[in-house]
């Protein structure tokens, strides 16, 4: 059976964007969503923050440009893309880390809080149709 590697985050933006041009002339942007996780107090049925949840997130080609142009620290997005994970050693100490690859980011604005449960709508960056998977190698839905 075929796995899928498909994540979807909604959170706020955690700085501004950080781009940056790779040799082979790719523009690669490096942005940060903080995801809050809450859940209702047994005692008062309020909804409380229990903490939040940092995910790294790269784009490529012009969804960093677009990305980076419009987005700034603040800003409530959702990020549609596959998670990426590598291995990397710190003070001698073999680590492992995740980053959310995006192929699409969308702006969304909070309307309405209600019960502790945001709803919002999204305003949607044009699709990154660009990416063919050069980047990563092979399909962009698959990264390896």
């Amino acid at each position: 059976m075929r796995s899928s590697n498909f994540v979807s985050v909604t959170g706020n933006m955690g700085g501004p964007v950080e781009v940056r041009e790779a040799k082979a002339g790719v523009n690669i942007a490096r942005l940060s969503v903080a995801e809050t996780v809450s859940r209702p107090n047994p005692q008062t049925g309020v909804f409380e923050q229990v903490h939040t949840n940092w995910i790294p997130v790269t784009a490529f080609g012009s969804l960093a440009k677009r990305a980076a142009k419009s987005l700034k620290k603040g800003d409530r997005v959702t990020v549609l893309g596959t998670l990426k994970t590598s291995s990397f050693e710190k003070d001698g100490e073999s680590r492992r880390g995740f980053e959310l690859i995006a192929y699409s980011i969308e702006k969304a604005q909070l309307l309405v809080k209600a019960d502790g449960v945001d709803q919002a709508t999204a305003e949607s960056f044009p699709p990154f149709d660009e990416f063919k998977g050069d980047v990563l190698g092979g399909d962009p839905m698959m990264v390896k």
